[in-house]
């Protein structure tokens, strides 16, 4: 009865998979027909996409042990503790990156104004150590931890609210209580809505950070680049404008991959008998590090073009036709076309090294931080 009752299914679903084949034949025989369904697509696909992502959130609470809303996940979800949480994260976030700002400024630079940065006589472009020494000396040293202030409020706040969700959100998904798929399903749901919500708050600050790092005379402090932006701008477009989805893309991309690389690597490793914690969260970090860099690489350069005056998408060949407005830059999807893979990557030795960075301290911090008070 249930192999029959497939069948009818399969049956049911021909008629449609057919017409969908048939109303998109026009489209695939002709590539700009075929461009404008997709352009015509992608915002229903974005909706599409949350409405997924809270669907299988949903789905993962209402299938979730009953032994998840035990002691554990109380206490968890208690104020006192998600308080713990929230100021171990944010002082893992804010130390971690604050020591890696002179490795993001010439990140940043790298990103921001390729061509200036080449060898003088064989004009290669030039490596991380020889780009620092050039900014050293042509601006001075202090200009290599430019918006170190702005990076240790912003990422303070975003820390703390990132670790703080999603540790609320596995509790709530009941992760403990699941093994394969549905686990990790629940960690990089936890980690997406933990990000995007931790992101809103870090919008303004990471805009005014590249924004000072790519043009140190546009304002001489945070605080006046901030108004200054708004002034020009208005409060939604000068804080956040065409940088919040490049900021969400890397961001969200990034946190999903630090987070359930760490935790996934974490219990495979701690299995190994007599080896000291220390070291199982340092080599986890070390892979989560680069996997997230990796991964989130993209949408770093994105979040730099977008939030600064940025020539790289400008000076890369494309070989198709991606004509933008008559002035402004193109949307985000077509500086990506136009930046091709070379260039959603340039700087990326630079930043695999400031992220190593950046999550291994980060992480050490934070477990660190958790086993000293006890959670």
């Amino acid at each position: 009865a249930a192999i029959g009752l497939s069948r009818a299914r399969r049956r049911a679903r021909e008629p449609l998979a057919l017409g969908a084949l048939a109303a998109a034949e026009p489209a695939l025989r002709c590539p700009s027909c075929l461009s404008d369904a997709v352009g015509r697509w992608l915002p229903a696909a974005r909706r599409r996409l949350w409405l997924v992502v809270t669907a299988l959130s949903v789905l993962l609470l209402r299938i979730a042990p009953a032994s998840a809303a035990g002691a554990v996940g109380v206490d968890a979800l208690c104020p006192h503790t998600l308080f713990k949480f929230l100021v171990c994260g944010g002082m893992g976030c804010c130390i971690s990156h604050a020591a890696a700002t002179p490795l993001d400024v010439v990140k940043t630079r790298l990103q921001s104004d390729p061509e200036r940065y080449r060898h003088s006589v064989t004009g290669e472009k030039l490596g991380t150590l020889a780009t620092g020494l050039q900014i050293a000396r042509e601006e001075g040293s202090g200009m290599l931890i430019q918006g170190l202030t702005t990076t240790f409020i912003g990422y303070g706040v975003q820390g703390s609210l990132k670790y703080s969700i999603w540790e609320m959100f596995k509790v709530l998904l009941g992760f403990s209580h699941y093994t394969g798929a549905p686990r990790v399903l629940a960690l990089v749901t936890a980690a997406f809505f933990a990000e995007v919500i931790a992101s809103m708050f870090l919008c303004p600050f990471e805009r005014v950070r590249v924004r000072l790092v790519a043009d140190p005379n546009f304002a001489s402090g945070p605080v006046s680049a901030m108004l200054r932006m708004v002034r020009l701008a208005g409060f939604r477009k000068g804080l956040y404008g065409d940088g919040l989805k490049a900021t969400l893309v890397k961001q969200v991309s990034y946190t999903i991959a630090k987070l359930t690389t760490f935790t996934l690597c974490f219990e495979a490793i701690s299995g190994i008998p007599e080896l000291p914690r220390t070291v199982v969260t340092l080599l986890s970090s070390l892979v989560a590090g680069f996997v997230s860099s990796v991964l989130s690489q993209p949408g770093d350069t994105l979040q730099v073009c977008a939030s600064s005056d940025s020539s790289l998408w400008n000076t890369r060949a494309c070989p198709v036709d991606l004509s933008s407005s008559n002035s402004g830059k193109p949307s985000m999807l077509r500086m990506a076309q136009l930046l091709g893979w070379g260039g959603l990557f340039s700087g990326w030795k630079a930043r695999l090294l400031q992220v190593e960075i950046i999550v291994v301290t980060q992480l050490l911090i934070y477990d660190g931080l958790k086993q000293a008070i006890g959670l």
